[in-house]
């Protein structure tokens, strides 16, 4: 499920949903490297260290930007140091397990599997272990980003100098621009 999926759902429904999302560490040379290897190794040729950085740091400003629009969305980031190839997405009823390209096969593992908790457990322990920072950035809306303006970009450098995650100024449109694009699979 998407963020703004997420975002309309919270404000639909008028509850708290929390959500917690592990992520490679965008500041680790060699993760960044490794998945851009991996991913040219695949279909999807093209990829480079700073895409896949400017895609992570695109996620972490999105979490941002739709905790905004529905502050009863609790967001929490797990930066990993290390790599790994499957994504698994966790709710109270169904665990997803799908591969890194769009229309990957999906394993869909419902509550009632034994192996439900082995693939909670995956999750999680991935999860703590990485460096945990929560996103946020008050003011900024999704609107602001297709067209940054240089407010909006001292905006967005000062947020990821906060979360200790250092960005190029010359980077900072990009990674507002590139949240802002309509296919984004966070």
């Amino acid at each position: 499920m998407t963020l703004p999926a997420l975002r309309d759902n919270a404000l639909r429904r008028g509850t708290t949903i929390r959500i917690t999302i592990a992520t490679l560490d965008p500041t680790n040379d060699w993760v960044m490297k490794a998945y851009a290897d991996f991913r040219n190794n695949r279909a999807s040729a093209g990829w480079t260290p700073e895409r896949a950085r400017t895609e992570i740091y695109s996620s972490i400003l999105a979490a941002a930007v739709y905790k905004n629009e529905a502050p009863r969305l609790e967001i929490e980031f797990s930066l990993s140091p290390s790599l790994w190839l499957l994504s698994i997405d966790v709710s109270d009823r169904v665990i997803l397990v799908t591969g890194q390209n769009r229309g990957d096969s999906c394993l869909a593992i419902g509550r009632e599997s034994e192996l439900y908790q082995q693939w909670r457990d995956e999750m999680y322990s991935t999860y703590s272990g990485g460096r945990t920072i929560k996103p946020m950035l008050p003011g900024l809306r999704v609107a602001d980003l297709p067209e940054p303006s240089e407010e909006t970009l001292t905006s967005i450098l000062a947020f990821f100098s906060d979360l200790g995650l250092p960005l190029e100024q010359d980077k900072a449109r990009d990674v507002a621009t590139y949240m802002a694009r309509s296919h984004n699979y966070v």
